[in-house]
């Protein structure tokens, strides 16, 4: 199972990176055939003062593509 980690508008710390391999490495449990998992974080200001952050997960199981 290979995790690929792309970020937008800010930077991956090896905390969150740590975190989010050790969360999407229990997936396996669910769906025991997957080859590739690729997750997208980005960063949107909103007109709050607060940011949004967006995850998206995509994975590869058995040729079948889940997101």
């Amino acid at each position: 199972m290979d995790i690929k980690l792309h970020s937008r508008n800010f930077d991956i710390t090896e905390a969150l990176r740590k975190q989010v391999i050790q969360k999407l490495s229990q997936i396996t449990r669910h769906l025991p055939g997957i080859t590739d998992i690729r997750v997208e974080l980005a960063s949107e200001r909103t007109r709050s003062q607060k940011q949004r952050i967006i995850v998206q997960v995509t994975v590869d199981a058995d040729g079948t593509v889940i997101r």
